[in-house]
């Protein structure tokens, strides 16, 4: 993939987790599917401070869904 692929790929999911939130909510556990998909991109990109962070996002959500202790 070009670079420029990557960028545009990082738009469409920052609007579609944008739609997302508005539609289902800022907090919803779909939302965690399209982190997912932004911190392999940020991941092919070499930015992986970029993914982390969204990863970090990811388990903070899955926590306050599910509890500390669910596997």
């Amino acid at each position: 993939m070009e670079a420029g692929s990557f960028k545009d790929a990082l738009a469409l999911l920052e609007k579609s987790l944008s739609m997302n939130k508005q539609v289902l909510g800022e907090d919803d556990i779909s939302n965690c599917e399209i982190f997912m998909v932004m911190a392999q991109v940020y991941s092919k990109q070499k930015n992986f401070e970029a993914a982390l962070e969204v990863l970090y996002k990811i388990w903070e959500r899955y926590e306050a869904c599910f509890g500390k202790e669910s596997i």
